[in-house]
């Protein structure tokens, strides 16, 4: 396995350490892998280290290298993703509640190797394309504002990405990847009411946002620059 590449893995979490678990031990039970994953989890829920789930998973044989870093509190997706993009480099970036294998990320870094000039490489599911992606220039993506923060916690964040790089005639690129799947919503799903009522709060906070910023929802921008600015 010497001889493989590897490839950093950022994967945020912030409540799902039983599908995180899942996401890690996948690679565990490859049997001829391609492609040496480094996983870096930031735990935006701050209890990972010292859950159940991580004490199983440090059992579990034949494990990637994994860290965890634990944030003073939830960044968001977008902050997280932002600092994927700061810390890692050019790197593959995974919800918790994914399961990829090496051979998506070998589909990943050979889309990469045709098509030298893409910023973002995303699945070419229609709505999900972002769930699992590649950060092949997280610097040129930095340079450009990264992901709008002010999508928080979650949601609209990858709409507004797709939207920039479509202006600036840099258009995500999209594979069919391989062994890849997605239980969509799931932090949201296993949710209390609290946290529900609370999400659907902020989810229609960032929709109003978004089409403040674009002049209209995904897939309606009529604003070619945030907020139909002139400068």
């Amino acid at each position: 396995m010497t001889d493989l590449p590897t490839i950093n893995i950022g994967v945020p979490t912030l409540s799902r350490y039983d599908l995180l678990s899942r996401f890690c031990k996948a690679f565990a039970e490859e049997e001829c892998p391609c492609v040496i994953p480094s996983i870096t989890i930031l735990d935006n829920g701050g209890k990972f280290a010292g859950s159940p789930e991580a004490k199983a998973l440090a059992q579990k044989p034949n494990l990637p290298s994994i860290s965890i870093v634990t944030s003073p509190y939830n960044l968001g997706v977008a902050r997280s993703f932002n600092w994927f993009a700061t810390n890692l480099g050019a790197c593959i970036i995974a919800g918790d509640d994914t399961i990829i294998s090496s051979r998506t990320i070998k589909a990943f870094l050979d889309a990469r190797n045709n098509s030298p000039d893409a910023i973002i490489i995303g699945h070419d599911h229609p709505t999900e394309s972002l769930a699992v992606m590649m950060l092949a220039k997280p610097d040129e993506w930095l340079q450009m504002g990264g992901f709008d923060e002010c999508f928080y916690p979650a949601y609209f964040e990858d709409n507004d990405a797709r939207h920039r790089l479509a202006l600036a005639g840099k258009s995500i690129v999209t594979i069919q990847a391989p062994d890849w799947h997605h239980d969509n919503s799931s932090t949201l799903a296993a949710g209390s009411s609290e946290y529900q009522r609370n999400h659907w709060g902020s989810f229609h906070r960032n929709q109003l946002y978004y089409e403040k910023k674009w002049g209209g929802s995904p897939g309606g921008e009529q604003f070619s620059t945030p907020f139909n600015s002139r400068e």
